[in-house]
């Protein structure tokens, strides 16, 4: 509650720019997963994937922790959606599609979240995730620009509030 609050959800990052995300991520999905079924969104967050999902024919289901948001994307979008924690949830359905776009790094027990998601899968499912690499460039220079005091907010790329796990 102290760090998934509206603010958290109103994030720093432009609502264009998480659309433009979301599609990508769809089109990436789509070269793996053809045609669409049913796909469930894991942190649904703003609800952005779920809309460009129905949009290209998927049918779609969504989990969020915070029910702010459940409720918001279920009114926006009149998409079944689940409060709460995956590996907690006793869901119906079994998927086409799994997404998890920058959720396994807020997960207490990354291998226990991700065998549960397994469990939700149709044969020939797939689970797309999404996370932070630490090792890559792009957190490289943050990290060499929070070393030489360069950024206005060293370290934040870390988000180590909520991120419980680095890969």
């Amino acid at each position: 509650d102290n760090v998934y609050d509206d603010k958290y959800y109103a994030g720093d990052t432009p609502a264009a720019e998480v659309v433009k995300n979301a599609e990508h991520y769809l089109d990436r999905l789509q070269r793996m997963k053809s045609p669409p079924g049913l796909l469930l969104d894991i942190g649904a967050a703003e609800g952005f994937l779920l809309a460009g999902a129905a949009k290209r024919g998927w049918d779609i289901e969504g989990v969020d922790i915070q029910p702010k948001q459940v409720e918001l994307i279920r009114r926006k979008l009149g998409c079944t959606m689940h409060t709460g924690f995956v590996e907690n949830l006793a869901l119906g359905s079994r998927y086409d599609a799994i997404t998890l776009t920058h959720v396994l790094e807020h997960t207490v027990n990354p291998a226990a979240f991700l065998a549960k998601c397994l469990t939700l899968l149709k044969p020939g499912g797939i689970v797309y995730a999404v996370f932070p690499n630490t090792a890559g460039l792009n957190d490289r220079i943050k990290t060499g620009l929070s070393r030489w005091r360069l950024k206005s907010r060293p370290w934040k790329h870390f988000a180590a509030d909520h991120h419980l796990w680095f890969f």
